[in-house]
């Protein structure tokens, strides 16, 4: 604790951890290495509700943070993007993001909630729509709903 508290060690450890993880970053085999033990673990943490429930809502506070600091904003951007490109390059990664999809077009109401919102946003007229055509709509939902039962 006492080495904790003195400049130049601190000072030492900080250029030592530096030139490692540069050193690190430049070793492919490494990089490759560590990049699939993230996936791995993201996919398995995406799987766990209580830890996605709790990441939104960690993140949601911490973005709201950085947001405001100019420099932390543009260091996330970049980081987001890099992150974006390689889990789009990743066939596993892609696979559970199709697996998600196809899993919630299953249930129904959100399926017609899409193709609804689909719809409405190629309708010149949507903002025009009378109350008795969007009552009709809702009529013929739930008898749909009741048949299927």
């Amino acid at each position: 604790i006492e080495a904790l508290k003195d400049d130049g060690f601190m000072r030492d450890m900080l250029a030592t951890m530096t030139d490692a993880t540069i050193s690190a970053a430049k070793n492919n085999d490494l990089r490759e290495a560590v990049l699939d033990v993230a996936k791995l673990a993201i996919t398995d943490a995406m799987r766990d509700k209580g830890f996605v429930a709790d990441m939104t809502s960690t993140i949601t506070t911490a973005g709201i943070t950085a947001v405001q600091d100019v420099e932390v904003r543009d260091a996330l951007i970049s980081v987001g993007k890099i992150a974006i490109t390689e889990a789009l390059q990743d066939e596993g990664f892609l696979q559970l993001i199709r697996e998600t999809i196809a899993n919630s077009l299953r249930d129904g109401n959100i399926f017609r909630g899409a193709a609804s919102g689909v719809v409405g946003a190629f309708n010149p007229f949507r903002g025009r729509q009378s109350s008795q055509l969007q009552e009709a709509q809702n009529e013929e939902s739930e008898s749909s709903d009741e048949n299927s039962d």
